[in-house]
């Protein structure tokens, strides 16, 4: 009898053992699916700073080859700072609100209207950071000449970005 009740007790470490590993696998796949692609993307982008790709077409020899003025590098590399600056806020404000989902995902029982109402506030997040990087690209560009944006055009690794697709959009 006694063999049988430390093999139940085996039985119910190893069973409590596999409710917590599912419980983690749970709570990844919660987070990921509340996340989206889209913010699986931004997070790979902020491990050099969000700006990445503005700092990369805007930065070394790309920038050297449009020949911009000490004002105009000037203003590039205060639109940079901000546009750094921002994106370390949002990820912030990003890594907040997906440690509020996980909780609420993990409570004994789950609250659909508080789930809903932080997608939304997500989902708000999401857009006005997407709004603030579309408005620094603007003002990058804004900064040079359309002979110089033609330029970078050409430079830019981003087959759709090219020179006859920036000449015919002006």
């Amino acid at each position: 009898m006694k063999q049988g009740i430390a093999h139940s007790v085996g039985h119910a470490a190893a069973a409590a053992r596999e409710v917590a590993r599912c419980a983690t696998l749970l709570l990844m796949l919660a987070a990921v699916t509340l996340a989206g692609p889209a913010q699986a993307q931004e997070h790979c982008a902020y491990r050099d700073d969000g700006v990445g790709s503005l700092r990369r077409m805007l930065s070394g020899p790309a920038l050297d080859s449009i020949s911009p003025t000490l004002e105009q590098r000037t203003h590039i590399r205060a639109i940079l700072a901000d546009a750094s600056d921002d994106a370390h806020a949002y990820w912030a404000q990003t890594q907040e609100l997906n440690a509020q989902m996980a909780r609420l995902m993990l409570a004994p029982k789950v609250n659909a209207v508080a789930v809903e109402a932080l997608r939304q506030q997500q989902l708000g997040l999401h857009a006005m950071a997407s709004k603030r990087r579309t408005q620094h690209m603007m003002d990058l560009m804004a900064t040079l000449t359309p002979e110089q944006r033609v330029r970078l055009a050409v430079l830019h690794p981003d087959p759709t970005c090219t020179a006859a697709t920036v000449t015919l959009a002006r």
